[in-house]
Formats: C-alpha cells, structure tokens, sequence
C-alpha cells in the first residue's frame, strides 16, 4: 500500500446554495482542513494528491483519481464532506468509487457534518468505512491503516471521547493540490468562538488562543514565494477573530521587519475588534474584513443572543466602521434575516446600514437555516415557534440536516429569499461585489473584464449588485 497515492478528497456540490446568483459556481472554498491533513502525511513521505470537487461532477472526480492510480487495492481515500449540501456530491462519488474498485477503503470526515452519528451519514452513504468525528491533526497518521481502525478514538468504529488538546495548525503544503494556482490561501489562525448566538454552531465551542504571530508571518512569506509574488489575498481562517493587544503588536513588528506587503482578509464580530486594533493591523496588510453585524434591530440582535446591550453593540459597530474606512480597510458586513423578522425590524437594520452605507463596500444577506440533527437542534427549531418561525418542511431537519425557514407570519422563506437579492443591490454595486469576491474566493485568473463580460450576459435578476450604481431603497412593507 506504501506505493500507492494517496487522495483527498474535498466533496464538492451539485448545484451552488444561491442557485440564482450567476457567480455562485465560480466561488472557490479552500478546505484548509484537509490541505492540513494531507500536509501532514506528505512530511511522512507519503506520495498525496488533494482535490477539490467544486461543481464538478462527482463520477468524473472519481474517475480522473483512479486514472492517476489512486483509489486502488484497499488504499484509502479521504473524503472531507464541508457541509451538508455536500452530502448529495458526496453519495455519488463514493457510489462510483466502490464501482471503480470494490475494495477501495473511503474514511470520511466534517465535523459539522458527521456530528457524533456516524449511523445517519452512512444512511446517506452506505458505502463509507470509516466515519471520523472531530478534527484529526492527532489521529490522521494512524488512519492511513485500516488496521488501526478499532483502536483509534472518536470515530464510528471506536466512539470514544477524545482528551481536550491544544490545536494543531499544520504548515499547508498547497502544492498538493494540482490546481492550487486557482486557489487564494488560507491560514488558519484560531478556533472556536463560544460567545453563545443561538443561530451558531460554535456558540459553546471556546475560542482557542491565536497562532502565533511569528508563525502566522512565516507562512505568509511562504506564500508570497509560492506565488512569486503575485496577486492573492490570505483569508486569516477564524470564526472569531479577535486578537489580543499583544499579538496585534508582535504580528504588526514581525510583518514589518519581514518586508511584506501582502494583504489579508478575516472575520470578526463588530463588537469585538476595537478601532486602535483594526487600525494597527491595517498597517500590516489589513485589507477586507467581514463584519457579523447580522441585525440593527434591538429586538432581533437580543432574540439571536447576540448581545444585551443593542445601544452599546450599535454604538462600537458604528465606530469600527468609520475606523475601516479611514484606515483604508474595505468593510463587508454580514446580515441574517432571523425569526421573527417583520418589515418593521427589517426597515431598522436597513436604515442603520443606509446611515452607514459610505463605511460599507458590500453585503452578505443570508436568510436563517437552521442546522443539526440532535435533540438541542429540535428542541432550538421548536423554540423559534415563539417568534412565529416555522420551518418550511417539518421533517427537513431529521432527514437532511438542515431546515429552511418561514421567518414569520409577514415574511415567508420565499419572501426572504427575494429580499437576499434586493438588500444586496441597496448596499453594493457591480465594482464592490467583484473586488469582494476577487479578495479570497474568485479563482486568481478571474479579472474585472471577465466578469463583465459574464455580468453582461445575465439578466438583471440572476445578478447579487446593482450595474447602475447602488439603488437607494426597496420597498419592504407597510410601516406598522
């Protein structure tokens, strides 16, 4: 088995999750997780190849890995599913897999996705041997033989609880991946978050200390020659973003005294960074940040559990969003349409975002999914009843792992989603979605007249920005 190449696999998707958006299927989502992963086990002299499966078709993934030799005798293939709208992409690649090569061994991973229940994933793909729960910095070199299977932890072959550990960030290796050009890098720099949003999954999970600064400049050098300097942004991976004072201080005099000049990306609450800290950083390459605002309403940023002081949380949003533009930082805030939403709350967080629209490059509008299938999942789904949200299919959550929403009585899920495509062009014209988009998810090769030219090939509706300049209102409904 030692000559065999090894494959890792990131499932990609079917169809993109904002099908009406002519740009969707052009994103790029790094699976760092993975790149880490695979990383790993090439130091330990292991000949690896990592794919993305994107939007390709799954069957022909598969086939191109058993071309290049790989997926043969019991050699295994490690399949990282992302997300639940993975799981369709990923049932059809482990389906013609096991056609390719009866006895290729598939362990599969995503930690959102698998969720302790082994049992459920398999019932969607019947052809996995291994269902490995968690993260697997610690585990990844023993699970390359089948033999040690039994005896590892935290997987559906031997469910015991693995012992809190400090975590792992592996040097990424991007040559691994034969399109790694496409790709702008990652680095991975905290996880965790813990400050309780009830729409979170990791409302409980701590948030773990940052990288360090000087391993954080180190792998950003390391890109800078990977792409001989050419143009890419790094998204700095983090849930929460939220560095101490001290490590704003050691990163900025390291990024000095290394002569970089490139730029980064994270996310943060708007709470959270303050406007010295965000101003510093911008000094060391600072250039997009992605601000989880999610609601201007009182009483929406109080049911979400997002603070209890809306004036205050308001007030320090504000203040960050002058800082980004005074400091030169393109600021893109996130907003969620959660339950309970009315056109009266809706009309209070558009005025906020109107008042503050010249701070604003963009907006990310996603309307509430709720997600997990555990009875904390179900009874948070049940308690959303009391805001006059119900989800759309009853049975959606036990069977896929997810549930859309009605938000309420006045604004349905397909209202909402209707409204995703008219707050996006209130906030953002054709320029700012490309720079956006451009900084982290665009493939490198993607200039501004080659997204013209697929804007101009679409109708006004397919599109998430206005090609007249920003519009100034939309109609939301009656005032109470």
């Amino acid at each position: 088995m030692g000559d065999v190449p090894l494959a890792f696999v990131s499932a990609g998707l079917t169809q993109p999750k904002k099908g009406g958006n002519a740009f969707a299927s052009y994103n790029l989502y790094l699976n760092y997780g993975l790149l880490g992963l695979a990383s790993m086990v090439a130091r330990c002299g292991r000949t690896v190849s990592v794919h993305h499966g994107r939007f390709d078709l799954p069957e022909d993934v598969c086939d191109r890995l058993t071309a290049a030799g790989m997926a043969r005798d019991d050699s295994p293939v490690f399949l990282s599913i992302p997300s639940v709208f993975a799981l369709p992409w990923a049932a059809r690649f482990c389906r013609k897999l096991k056609q390719n090569n009866p006895d290729a061994r598939i362990v599969a991973g995503g930690r959102w996705v698998m969720d302790e229940d082994g049992a459920w994933v398999r019932s969607k793909i019947p052809e996995l041997d291994l269902c490995v729960y968690g993260t697997a910095e610690e585990r990844i070199i023993d699970l390359l033989s089948p033999r040690n299977w039994p005896f590892i932890p935290y997987t559906d072959a031997s469910p015991g609880k693995l012992s809190a550990a400090r975590p792992a960030f592996p040097a990424l290796d991007y040559r691994l991946m034969p399109d790694y050009e496409d790709f702008h890098p990652s680095l991975e720099v905290s996880r965790g978050c813990g400050m309780g949003c009830s729409f979170c999954l990791e409302a409980s999970v701590p948030l773990s200390d940052m990288r360090p600064a000087a391993e954080v400049v180190t792998a950003l050098r390391s890109y800078d020659d990977l792409y001989a300097r050419g143009q890419f942004g790094t998204y700095f991976e983090a849930s929460f973003f939220r560095p101490p004072s001290p490590w704003i201080i050691d990163f900025c005099e390291a990024y000095a005294q290394a002569g970089l000049r490139c730029r980064w990306r994270c996310e943060t609450r708007v709470d959270s960074l303050t406007p010295a800290g965000l101003s510093a950083l911008a000094g060391a390459g600072l250039k997009v940040v992605d601000l989880g605002l999610e609601s201007a309403s009182r009483i929406q940023l109080q049911r979400m559990g997002k603070t209890h002081l809306p004036e205050v949380y308001l007030r320090r949003a504000s203040a960050l969003l002058r800082e980004c533009k005074a400091s030169g930082v393109w600021a893109k805030v996130n907003v969620l349409l959660y339950a309970g939403e009315t056109h009266d709350t809706l009309r209070e967080t558009l005025d906020w975002l109107s008042s503050h629209s010249q701070y604003i490059k963009g907006v990310s509008v996603n309307p509430l999914v709720v997600y997990g299938r555990s009875p904390s999942a179900q009874s948070y789904l049940t308690s959303l009843e009391e805001y006059g949200a119900t989800p759309v299919d009853h049975e959606a959550l036990g069977r896929d792992g997810y549930a859309h929403m009605h938000l309420s009585p006045s604004i349905d899920y397909a209202a909402s989603e209707a409204l995703v495509g008219h707050i996006s062009k209130m906030f953002m014209s054709d320029r700012d979605y490309y720079d956006l988009k451009y900084f982290c998810y665009f493939p490198r090769w993607m200039d501004y007249g080659h997204f013209s030219r697929i804007a101009a090939a679409c109708a006004p509706d397919q599109l998430p920005f206005s090609t007249t300049g920003r519009e100034d209102s939309i109609y939301v409904g009656p005032a109470a």
